[in-house]
């Protein structure tokens, strides 16, 4: 720590600059010992760095500009530079953060704010829960009787339905047919 404050002294460089510097080493070192499988991905230390990276960039990129101002850069360059720096906080606190919370076994989900002790149940796909199983293997194919009823008897269902809504005769019923659809979906209007 005492060498970091000589540098600084001496190199009259700008604390932040000195503090994103002393983060992207911290970030290429951790870096490093992941890909030497001395520590972990998610491990607390990296994902703390992480967010503190991101955080302090995000920050750095959202106010520069509009403190020091930039005249090589319009207005709308400066919007979109501050738009990425929302971006790295967006990340770091909605994805790093909750992993943090997880090695403490602590449940955060920042899309619901929902916090929780125990863990989350897994949501199932949709061709695996028991219920679609269920109907996927119950379902029913198409018969001829399905043909007759949906062409014949269905038909005259609606128009009585319709006639005694309106009191009134609803012409023609014709079946629009929407072949997009699978095989195909008649529906009659």
């Amino acid at each position: 720590m005492r060498f970091l404050l000589i540098f600084v002294a001496k190199s009259k460089m700008k604390l932040y600059k000195v503090w994103i510097i002393v983060l992207k080493f911290a970030i290429i070192i951790q870096v490093i010992l992941i890909a030497a499988k001395v520590q972990r991905q998610h491990d607390t230390v990296y994902l703390i760095t992480d967010i503190l990276f991101k955080t302090s960039l995000g920050i750095f990129l959202m106010l520069y500009f509009y403190i020091n101002g930039a005249p090589m850069f319009d207005g709308w360059d400066e919007i979109f530079i501050s738009f990425g720096g929302a971006l790295l906080l967006f990340d770091a606190w909605y994805n790093v953060f909750p992993e943090v919370l997880k090695n403490y076994k602590i449940y955060f989900d920042p899309y619901t704010f929902y916090w929780s002790t125990s863990q989350p149940r897994d949501t199932e796909a949709f061709g695996t829960s028991p219920g679609t199983m269920d109907q996927l293997r119950t379902s029913h194919v198409p018969t001829q009787e399905d043909l007759h009823f949906y062409r014949d008897v269905y038909p005259k269902m609606i128009r009585r339905e319709i006639t005694d809504m309106t009191d009134g005769d609803p012409g023609e019923l014709r079946p629009w047919i929407f072949p997009w659809y699978g095989r195909g979906v008649t529906l009659i209007a």
